[in-house]
């Protein structure tokens, strides 16, 4: 994973073509191959801000985001919530309950 990885880049890498790579995610997973992309970042990012106390710059930057503009955007459409919204909610559940591990 890395903020440079590409549909094209993965199509060229298995031998397909980006259109056909793109068609089978769909098929297969339900979604498109940048959403399955955006997905894993977004996951990456919600497991640095329960377990870190990380500046949601840096966050943006560990979860492989160009830019913190495009993670925010990307965090509040997947979750629903700002990454700050996400860390207080989360972490008050955490503090309140050790059997739950983020």
């Amino acid at each position: 994973m890395s903020s440079q990885l590409t549909v094209e880049e993965i199509a060229d890498h298995n031998n397909f073509n980006p259109d056909y790579l793109t068609r089978m995610f769909k098929r297969v997973l339900g979604i498109t191959t940048r959403q399955y992309l955006n997905r894993i970042k977004i996951e990456t990012a919600s497991s640095l801000l329960i377990r870190t106390g990380m500046p949601i710059k840096e966050v943006a930057a560990n979860s492989f985001f160009n830019d913190t503009r495009t993670f925010l955007r990307c965090f509040k459409a997947m979750t629903g919530l700002t990454p700050t919204e996400y860390r207080q909610s989360n972490r008050e559940i955490h503090h309140n309950n050790p059997h739950i591990d983020p």
